[in-house]
């Protein structure tokens, strides 16, 4: 039996658990997926194999209870394995399988992703039209973890354009231990308003997880970049860049709200930039499992020798995540 948030029970077969989903096999509905954060309670009993990370051993166990009104059991599983109990986090990377031939087959590749819309038109006072695209991919399997981002931004007010640009990323992770990885990532901006023009950065460097459970996660990576800016004038130059990046993901209010900032900080070893900053920031009302209203701020302020580039915007709009 599977007590959930909002007071029903789910009878059934519990056959995996895997990325923060527990997968019940019931008479009357086939196979459910069930997320962590819908749930209150749950116990196991029949021969299983528990896998904590990518990094761990599969070890047997007889038993696995879940039950967040336990003092100190919120994200974590207790289970008994050769008769001795433990507990272990509930987070992404766990695997629970039965044994006994009923088991599902643990996914290969796990990706996730969002699109976010956005548009305003405002015709009274003053002619104003903004709208934004803005979408993220990630991609896993075994140790590798990739990224791909896009963003697409214009705004014209009285018939004037006063932004307009787009920007694409991807990063690769390898990670070597649970919190350590090593990440190679490309982006790329074009603005056809701003002095700089084209800005690309290549590059490389450490990184750590901090942590990464069902209702939160936090990673943090030094960069070392080429970057490559190309100015309105046609000027070009090329620096060497120390870059700080981090991704966090926060659910608040029983996970019904998402807070979620990313951005990236550098500059030059030259001189040459003195500040290459992009911050977003985005708080997400979830309508359903897939879509989801959405309020964000973007700034991006790039200051070099020879020309600056500076856009900030504020967003309202429909994400819909898978």
């Amino acid at each position: 039996m599977i007590f959930l948030q909002n007071g029903d029970r789910i009878s059934g077969k519990i056959v995996l658990i895997e990325d923060n989903t527990v997968h019940v096999k019931t008479d009357y509905a086939g196979t459910l997926k069930l997320k962590s954060r819908n749930i209150v309670q749950f116990s196991l009993e029949a021969p299983m194999s528990v896998k904590e990370s990518r990094f761990t051993e599969s070890i047997p166990a007889t038993e696995v209870v879940y039950d967040i009104s336990r003092k100190g059991a919120e994200d974590r599983l207790f289970i008994k394995s050769h008769g001795i109990p433990k507990s272990i986090p509930f987070n992404k990377e766990l695997v629970v399988a039965k044994v006994n031939g009923a088991t599902l087959k643990a996914q290969a590749l796990k990706h996730s992703g969002n699109v976010d819309l956005s548009a305003n038109f405002d015709h009274d006072s003053s002619k104003t039209t903004r709208y934004r695209f803005k979408g993220n991919y990630k991609l896993e399997h075994g140790l590798w973890r990739h990224g791909f981002s896009g963003n697409f931004y214009r705004k014209r007010d009285n018939d004037k354009t006063k932004s307009y640009y787009y920007n694409t990323g991807y990063s690769v992770d390898r990670f070597f231990t649970r919190n350590f990885f090593w990440q190679g990532s490309v982006d790329y901006q074009y603005d056809w308003v701003e002095d700089i023009r084209e800005n690309l950065l290549v590059g490389a460097g450490p990184g750590w997880q901090v942590w990464d459970n069902a209702r939160s996660s936090l990673s943090l990576t030094t960069l070392l970049n080429y970057q490559e800016l190309h100015y309105k004038k046609g000027d070009k130059t090329q620096n060497p860049q120390i870059t700080l990046k981090w991704d966090y993901q926060q659910y608040l209010f029983n996970q019904q709200f998402k807070f979620s900032s990313t951005g990236t900080v550098g500059r030059s070893f030259n001189q040459d930039v003195t500040l290459d900053l992009n911050l977003n920031a985005t708080l997400a009302y979830k309508l359903t499992d897939s879509l989801s209203l959405n309020t964000g701020f973007q700034y991006e302020r790039l200051k070099a020798k020879r020309g600056d580039s500076k856009n900030r915007s504020l967003s309202l709009g429909i994400g819909y995540q898978w």
